[in-house]
Formats: structure tokens, sequence, C-alpha cells
């Protein structure tokens, strides 16, 4: 039973090596568009985010608060100031600048300005023509990026451009990083394994 315990042993190991904080994360582009992004990090998990089109909140129709990934203005505020530290950078070519030109960003055709919408309530009963509230993350060409999460409008809503200029807006749609599962983790460990046993044959 010694492989079991060792092959118990990598697995434990494996399941205990977290993300590096400081990896970047993999933008995804399409067209020469960028997309999203996969593995941002926000205040300490893992997510991945999609670009969609603004008209309408992305998240699961958006009327109950479990619909929406980020359910406070303080977390959907750390997820909009996330994309401009680690997603909205310059990649130092003119095809990767999505600091210093917006429009290579999927949906925002201005390349002086976009704004990126995460949602994280519904709109309020008492007057659902307000829409579901959000946070903001203001790309500019200059060097003015900001979170717009300070100015607040009727019932508490934070303020942005309508959903009728999609030249400036677009929706960011969270999902969180899948955790590894068990048979994967255990057939990692295994493969490990004989990796040792067949340099340990070939030392012999």
């Amino acid at each position: 039973m010694n492989w079991f315990r060792a092959a118990f042993s990598s697995l434990v190991l494996l399941g205990a090596v977290p993300f590096p904080a400081d990896a970047a994360p993999i933008l995804i582009t399409s067209g020469g568009e960028l997309i999203g992004a996969n593995g941002v990090l926000v205040n300490g998990t893992l997510y991945d985010v999609e670009f969609v089109r603004h008209g309408g909140c992305p998240d699961n129709g958006c009327d109950e608060q479990s619909d929406f990934t980020f359910q406070t203005l303080a977390a959907a505020s750390a997820a909009s100031q996330a994309l401009l530290d680690q997603v909205f950078l310059d990649g130092g070519t003119a095809a990767t600048a999505y600091d210093s030109n917006p429009a290579l960003t999927a949906f925002c055709a201005n390349p002086d300005i976009c704004y990126t919408y995460t949602y994280y309530q519904p709109a309020p009963a008492l007057d659902p023509v307000v829409g579901p509230a959000y946070a903001t993350a203001r790309n500019t060409s200059e060097t003015t990026d900001l979170l717009v999460d300070g100015i607040t409008g009727m019932f508490g809503f934070p303020l942005g451009l309508p959903p009728d200029t999609p030249a400036f807006t677009v929706a960011a749609k969270w999902s969180t990083v899948p955790e590894p599962s068990t048979a994967l983790l255990f057939g990692s460990a295994f493969a490990l394994l004989q990796v040792v046993r067949l340099r340990r044959k070939s030392s012999k």
C-alpha cells in the first residue's frame, strides 16, 4: 500500500498548491478584439470574465440577488478595479494596447473611453425602471482610468451611461474559476508517481 499512501500524499500536495497570486490573467481575443480574460484575481479568488454587449444585465436575468457573481457594491467595485489593474493594460504592441486604445475591447467602438459595467444587485421592486445596480471600470486612452462607484442615483444606485450608448459601454459577465475535480487531482498524483518510478528505474 506504499504506492497508495504516496499517491494520496501527492494528491494532498496538488490540492494545496494555490494559483500564484501574481500570475497574469490569460487574455481572450477574437478578430483582434479583447473579448474576455481567464484567471482574474478579485479579493483572493480567481474569476473568468467575458465582455458582452451592454443593453441589459448579463447575469441570468438579474431579477434575483443570487443571479449575480458579485453581490455587493464593494465586491463589484473590486472586480471593476481588477479589470483596470490586470486586464485593460497595454501589451507592448498597437494590436494589444488595451489601455491606450479602449476600442480594442469588444463592443467598445470609441478609441478614447469605454465603461465596463459589473452588475451586483437587482432593480428595486418599487421602481424597476431604474435597472440593476452596477460598478463601472472607466478605461480611457489617457491616464485617467478610474473606478466609478462613488456617485449614487435614485435609491442609491450608481449612475453611468445609459444602455443606448453602446460605443462607450460594455457589460462584464463574471464566473468563478472551477476547482480541479478529485479525479483530476488523483490522476495527476498517479502520473507524478509513475514519473518518479521511471526515474528510479533509469537510475539503477
